[in-house]
C-alpha cells in the first residue's frame, strides 16, 4: 500500500477530521475545501491521483456561491506520513450556467443548476468512497484551479471523496458538464509520446507528438516546466539557465571567453574596444577611460597583458613577428623588431634596403637610431 492520509467528507473544519486511510502506491492525500449549499464552509480529506493535483497552485476564495457547492480551495501532498494534516487551503474569485449535484450515483440523476461566478468553469469529479462506491459530484470552479485545457475541457483537478478516480472541467456552452465524461489514466513525463495534452504530466503541452513544455523558455523540473534563470542563479543543470548560459560552480553564467549584457552571452571586447564595465574586456584587461586596456606597468601581445618585458622573450611564443614595445630599463619603453619561431629573439641590427646610414658617431650607437619599422640600430 501507500502513504497514510486523514480521509473525511463534509467536515466542518480541518481539525475535526480523525479517520485516517491508507492510499494505494501510487495516490497522493489532498484537502478539498468547499462551500455548500447552506453557504456552510466544508473540507473533504482523503486519498487522490497525482495528475488529478495541481501541485503548488494558489488557492483561491469565491465571492458567490452555487445551489450546491463551490470549491474553495484545492491542496495536494506526497511529502510525509498524513501530510494532508497540515496543508494550508486559504485564499479568492467572482457567466457559466453549470449542474450543480453532490453525491449522485450517475450524471443523469443531477437536475440542478447554478451561475458561476465570472472567472469559474464547469466540472464533473468521478470518486470512489471508503465502501467502494462510485459517485459523482457537479458544480462550479476556478479555471485555474483545472490542470490543461483542450477545446471544451480544461482537466483534471482534485475532489470531494475519499479516492478521487478523474476530473473533467468545460465551459462555453449551457450545462456543458451534463455531457462530460471522465477516466483515469498514467500521463507521461516530458519527452513522452502524446497525441493530447491529457496525456502529459503536470503543465506540459502536447507538441508534435511529444510531451514538452510549451517554449525554449522553459525547463523541465521534478514534476513541473519552470522559467529558465537568468546570470548568477543558483543552478544544478545547464538546462536550468537561459540560452547561452551555463551551470558552472551551481551558478548560471557565461563561459570564460564571454561576458552577460543583461540578455544574453557575448564575447568579451579586444584591446582598445570601447566598454563601460571591465567585465566586459577579455581576461587581463580592464576598462579605463572607457577603453579595455592593460595595467599601466603591463603591455599588450595581442592575445593577453603580460608583465613588461625587457625584451622580446616575454612576448608570446605564437605570436608574429614585428614590431613591439619593450621596456628595457622597465619604465621607459621602445620600439624594436622581435622575431623567431617559438622563443622570439630581440633584433639588435636591422638592415634590407639600405635606407638608413650606419656612418654613425659612438654616441649614436650608444643611444641607437633608426626606426623598428624600417632599417635600426637598437
Amino acid at each position: 500500500g501507500g502513504q497514510f492520509c486523514l480521509s473525511c467528507s463534509d467536515a466542518p473544519d480541518m481539525a475535526s477530521c480523525r479517520q485516517i486511510t491508507q492510499c494505494k502506491n501510487e495516490e497522493v492525500c489532498f484537502v478539498h475545501k468547499y462551500s455548500n449549499d447552506k453557504d456552510q464552509i466544508r473540507y473533504d480529506m482523503g486519498c487522490s491521483y497525482p495528475e488529478v493535483c495541481l501541485k503548488d497552485e494558489p488557492a483561491h476564495l469565491f465571492g458567490k456561491r452555487s445551489d450546491h457547492n463551490h470549491i474553495l480551495c484545492q491542496q495536494c501532498c506526497n511529502n510525509t506520513h498524513i501530510c494532508n494534516a497540515d496543508l494550508p487551503c486559504n485564499g479568492h474569485i467572482q457567466d457559466e450556467v453549470c449542474l450543480s449535484c453532490g453525491g449522485v450515483e450517475t450524471p443523469k440523476a443531477c437536475f440542478r443548476n447554478t451561475s458561476c461566478n465570472k472567472e469559474e468553469v464547469c466540472y464533473m469529479h468521478k470518486y470512489r468512497t471508503e465502501s467502494g462506491k462510485l459517485l459523482y459530484d457537479f458544480g462550479c470552479k476556478p479555471a485555474s484551479l483545472c490542470v490543461h485545457t483542450y477545446n471544451n475541457v480544461f482537466g483534471r483537478q482534485i475532489s470531494e471523496g475519499k479516492h478521487q478516480i478523474c476530473e473533467e472541467c468545460c465551459h462555453g456552452s449551457h450545462l456543458c458538464n451534463r455531457n462530460i465524461t471522465c477516466n483515469h489514466f498514467n500521463q507521461n513525463s516530458v519527452n513522452g509520446s502524446c497525441s493530447t495534452t491529457y496525456e502529459c504530466r503536470s503543465n506540459l503541452l502536447c507538441l508534435t507528438g511529444t510531451c514538452k513544455c510549451q517554449s525554449d523558455a522553459y525547463y523541465w523540473g521534478d514534476d513541473r516546466c519552470m522559467s529558465r534563470k537568468a546570470a548568477y542563479i543558483h543552478c544544478e543543470k545547464s538546462n536550468e539557465c537561459q540560452e547561452s548560459l551555463k551551470c558552472i560552480n551551481l551558478t548560471c553564467q557565461c563561459i570564460d571567453t564571454e561576458f552577460w549584457n543583461g540578455s544574453s552571452c557575448i564575447i568579451r571586447k579586444n584591446h582598445e574596444q570601447s566598454c563601460l564595465l571591465s567585465t566586459e574586456c577579455k581576461r587581463t584587461l580592464y576598462c579605463n577611460h572607457q577603453h579595455c586596456t592593460c595595467d599601466h606597468n603591463d603591455y599588450w601581445t595581442g592575445h593577453v597583458c603580460s608583465e613588461s618585458g625587457s625584451e622580446c622573450a616575454y612576448i608570446e611564443s605564437s605570436s608574429p613577428d614585428g614590431v613591439y614595445e619593450i621596456f628595457p630599463d622597465s619604465k621607459n619603453s621602445v620600439l624594436t623588431y622581435c622575431v623567431g619561431p617559438g622563443r622570439k629573439w630581440t633584433v639588435i641590427q636591422r638592415r634590407f634596403n639600405g635606407s638608413v646610414s650606419f656612418d654613425k658617431t659612438w654616441m649614436e650607437y650608444k643611444y641607437g637610431f633608426g626606426s623598428a619599422f624600417g632599417e635600426l640600430w637598437l
